[in-house]
């Protein structure tokens, strides 16, 4: 890239939010499972029941500077690169809605969210980061250079690697990258390069699982949604429907099972100190857990699917409130915890409730669908449209089956991508006005 006045605004703002950002939060607030990833991180032992991957990585940094700092710098700099660079693309092409990308950190579940040493956090920013590559090549109508597929490619990696849910959007982002590399053509070609690129980073990981993580440390975690499903059809069902290891359980009486089942999360019903249900690590008790869930979807396909509803309800329901808890009680390790924490609750007490909830980003999300149809825009910010709003929808669709919790952080990608479409649909317009203002002038021209 040449230096040119183009570049100071965009990135030196990109550049004073991130360090503002950084300092506010350093060096980063940490739940029960960011401790638990962090111990596996200095000890070197690692289970798949967090991402491996960014344990790895996270084993790396704590060499370096002990504890979460470089985490989050990671994190941080993944979210502010990507703002840094749709604003550059929209400032380089004089469009007004470039200052807009500076507003999304303010918005408090971003500011909030990303201060968490969380999967979905790095998840969400390492494929903001590689789709705001991917943009700005879009929006250029140029190929990919080496450089920048490579980049795309490595993000992608890290974020398949810290959220396992990521696997089923990859293929969004891989068959995007392809497509720009063959020159914006649906082809063959496009199709096989995007197999090969969703199949080596998906390879890469299992590869980085398979030597990193020993079968004694394999945690199956699978099994909890599993047990989640099974608890909801019970519960509808009015009869107890689990394997025979669960019933057998010291613990387990439907009548408990009734008292702690929630659309919230499965946690009541695992973690108590008296659980009702059970997790394994036998194979023949998974297998037969695997078997009895799949039968009793079949034999019970309306109380599935009413559990699984109540659940995704809930989730695109919630609020940024659970966050409260973290800035009660994990605070205590913040550099300017005296100045952050007052500042926060204060910023948070502005917003009402009501507009924090995330089913606001879906009128987004169609609308941005709406937009890609218009055959008056340009062929590619449409298909710039679609691609995001595929993605955010897929991620929708994805945790309607998988999601162990209506937990706010679970759809953090699809609150980022609605936030970034906003611009983009101001944007089409002016860009709409200024194509339809040269066509005209090209017309008077000419005659």
């Amino acid at each position: 890239m040449k230096l040119s006045r183009d570049l100071y605004a965009p990135w030196g703002i990109a550049l004073l939010g991130f360090c503002l950002h950084l300092a506010l939060f350093w060096p980063g607030l940490l739940s029960a499972d960011s401790y638990t990833q962090l111990a596996q991180a200095q000890t070197g032992i690692f289970n798949n029941h967090h991402p491996v991957l960014m344990s790895l990585l996270w084993s790396y940094f704590t060499r370096i500077i002990p504890g979460p700092g470089l985490m989050l710098t990671l994190h941080l700099s993944l979210f502010w690169g990507a703002i840094g660079l749709f604003s550059y693309t929209f400032y380089k092409h004089r469009l007004r809605a470039w200052w807009w990308f500076y507003l999304i950190p303010l918005w408090p579940v971003f500011l909030c969210y990303s201060s968490m040493i969380w999967k979905d956090v790095g998840f969400s920013f390492s494929f903001m980061a590689a789709i705001s590559v991917l943009f700005h090549c879009s929006f250029e109508n140029k190929k990919p250079t080496v450089f920048q597929s490579s980049l795309v490619t490595l993000l992608l990696l890290y974020g398949v690697g810290t959220k396992y849910q990521a696997l089923y959007l990859l293929p969004f982002c891989a068959f995007w990258l392809s497509f720009l590399i063959f020159n914006a053509k649906y082809s063959k070609q496009t199709l096989v390069l995007s197999i090969c690129i969703f199949m080596g980073i998906f390879g890469t990981n299992k590869i980085i699982d398979a030597t990193f993580v020993p079968n004694a440390q394999q945690s199956n975690s699978w099994q909890m949604a599993r047990l989640y499903d099974l608890a909801g059809i019970s519960v509808f069902a009015n009869q107890p429907n689990f394997p025979n290891y669960i019933t057998n359980n010291t613990y387990f009486s439907m009548e408990r099972l009734k008292e702690l089942y929630s659309f919230q999360n499965v946690d009541a019903l695992v973690y108590a100190k008296q659980p009702v249900l059970i997790t394994t690590q036998n194979p023949r008790e998974l297998s037969n857990l695997w078997d009895t869930w799949k039968q009793a979807v079949i034999n019970h396909p309306i109380f599935y699917a009413s559990h699984r509803l109540g659940i995704w309800l809930k989730l695109i329901n919630k609020n940024i409130n659970d966050y409260y808890y973290y800035l009660n009680n994990e605070t205590k390790n913040l550099k300017f915890k005296e100045i952050t924490v007052p500042f926060l609750k204060t910023y948070l007490s502005i917003f009402p409730s009501l507009i924090l909830r995330f089913y606001w980003v879906i009128p987004i999300l169609f609308l941005a669908m709406r937009r890609s149809n218009q055959k008056s825009l340009n062929l590619r910010l449409r298909f710039v449209y679609k691609m995001l709003a595929f993605i955010s929808f897929s991620q929708l669709g994805i945790y309607f089956f998988l999601s162990m919790a209506s937990d706010l952080r679970y759809l953090f990608l699809s609150n980022l991508l609605a936030f970034f479409l906003v611009p983009l649909i101001y944007a089409s317009k002016e860009l709409y006005n200024r194509n339809t203002s040269h066509e005209a002038m090209t017309e008077r021209r000419d005659n």
